[in-house]
C-alpha cells in the first residue's frame, strides 16, 4: 500500500487549487527551505501528512487509502478513481491522457477495466510504466461492443495521434512479397522480395516460410516448375514450353487470388448496444473507414445509408490484414460478423 499526498489533498482539501506538494504546503503555511531536495521535501511531506490526519475524516480517509487492492493504491496519482469506474468492462479502446489532454498511450482490450488495471499492478517496473504512473492525468475509453472494431479503431487512433508510448505501429514490419516478371526465354516467373510496403505485389506474407509454402502449393496444384517460382529445382520438376507454363501460372494465380477479398464491402459487427451496429468499410480491397448505425447486426440494405454511416479513416497493412482474416476465417474472430459486398449496381451479396 502507498499514500499519495496528491490524492489525499484532493479528497481532504478540495479548494486549494493545485495539489502539488509545493502549492499545498504554501497554502497551509508549511515552510520548505529546501524545495525539490530530498530532506526538504521529506520534512514538508511529513508535516502535511500530520495536518491531513488531523482534519475531520482525515484518519478514515488515510486508513481507506492503505487498504490493499483499492484503486488509489495502484492508479497513477493524478487519475481520479471516477475515471476507472467509468471504463467499460467489455470491448473498447482506451486513451491515457497527459495534463494537456493529449494521448500518451492508446490501447484496446476485450475487457477494458481489467486491461487498465494490468498496466499499473504487478511487479514489472519498466521505464514506460514508470512514465505512465508519473505523467497520466486522465484515462478515458470508448466502448465498441466488438473486439474486431476495437482493434481497427485502436490502429486508426494511434496513426492519427502517434502517442509517445505506442511503439509497435511506428515501425512497419518487413513483408515477403510475391512479385512477377518475365525472363529472356519468355517464361513468366515469380520471385520473393522483402519490403515494408506490399505495393505492386501479387501476394504478401509476414514470414518467409508462409510465403514459400504458398508458392509450393501453387506449383503442386498446377504442375509448375518450382524453380520458375523462385524455389529450388529438382530432377522430377515438370518442364513445359513457355506458352503452356504461362497459361498454367495464370490459371493458378487466378484461382489462388480471386477469392481472397472483395473489392468493395461492409463488415458489420455488434455495436455499443443491442440496437446498434458497427460498420467497417472496404473500398478497392482496403480498409477505408468506420462508423455506427442503428439497427443491430442487420441495420439496412440501403447502400447510401451504409456509406453515410462511415467516416474516412487512416488505414494500414494491419487494418487490411485484420479485415482479410475476418473475411477468410470468420470463426477465428470469435464474434458474429455480417459481410455485405457491393458493386456499382448496389449491394450484391450478404455473407453471415
Amino acid at each position: 500500500p502507498k499514500l499519495c499526498t496528491v490524492r489525499l489533498s484532493r479528497k481532504l482539501l478540495p479548494n486549494v487549487g493545485s495539489f502539488s506538494l509545493g502549492s499545498v504546503c504554501e497554502r497551509l503555511g508549511i515552510s520548505n527551505a529546501a524545495r525539490h531536495r530530498a530532506m526538504g521535501d521529506a520534512f514538508a511531506t511529513a508535516q502535511l501528512f500530520h495536518h491531513l490526519w488531523s482534519l475531520p475524516h482525515g484518519a478514515a480517509t488515510i486508513e481507506d487509502a492503505l487498504k490493499k487492492g483499492t484503486r488509489e493504491s495502484w492508479l497513477p496519482q493524478h487519475v481520479p478513481a471516477s475515471d476507472f469506474d467509468a471504463l467499460p468492462k467489455g470491448p473498447g479502446v482506451y486513451r491515457m491522457l497527459d495534463v494537456r489532454g493529449l494521448p500518451l498511450y492508446i490501447g484496446m482490450s476485450h475487457q477494458v477495466q481489467t486491461r487498465i488495471r494490468s498496466h499499473f499492478t504487478g511487479k514489472l517496473s519498466s521505464a514506460r510504466r514508470q512514465a505512465l504512473l508519473r505523467d497520466v492525468h486522465r484515462i478515458v475509453a470508448e466502448p465498441t461492443g466488438s473486439t474486431l472494431y476495437a482493434r481497427i479503431l485502436e490502429d486508426v487512433l494511434i496513426r492519427t495521434h502517434w502517442p509517445v508510448h505506442n511503439r509497435a505501429q511506428k515501425h512497419q514490419p518487413m513483408l515477403h512479397l510475391v512479385l512477377p516478371y518475365r525472363d529472356r526465354q519468355g517464361y513468366d516467373r515469380l520471385m520473393l522480395k522483402r519490403a515494408r510496403s506490399p505495393r505492386g505485389s501479387l501476394a504478401h506474407f509476414g514470414g518467409v516460410v508462409e510465403a514459400r509454402d504458398w508458392l509450393y502449393g501453387l506449383a503442386k496444384a498446377h504442375d509448375l516448375d518450382p524453380a520458375l517460382l523462385g524455389l529450388g529445382a529438382s530432377e522430377d520438376s515438370p518442364h513445359h514450353p513457355p506458352h503452356e507454363h504461362n497459361q498454367r501460372l495464370q490459371d493458378g494465380l487466378k484461382a489462388a487470388l480471386e477469392p481472397a477479398f472483395p473489392p468493395h464491402a461492409f463488415c458489420i459487427v455488434q455495436g455499443r448496444h443491442a440496437e446498434e451496429a458497427g460498420v467497417l468499410y472496404v473500398r478497392e480491397g482496403r480498409f477505408a473507414g468506420l462508423g455506427w448505425l442503428e439497427g443491430g447486426l442487420h441495420p439496412t440494405t440501403d447502400l447510401e445509408r451504409l456509406l453515410d454511416a462511415v467516416t474516412d479513416a487512416a488505414r494500414s497493412g494491419l487494418t487490411d490484414a485484420l479485415l482479410k482474416e475476418a473475411f477468410l476465417n470468420p470463426e477465428a474472430v470469435g464474434e458474429r460478423l455480417v459481410w455485405r459486398c457491393f458493386s456499382e449496381e448496389g449491394l450484391s451479396e450478404e455473407r453471415a
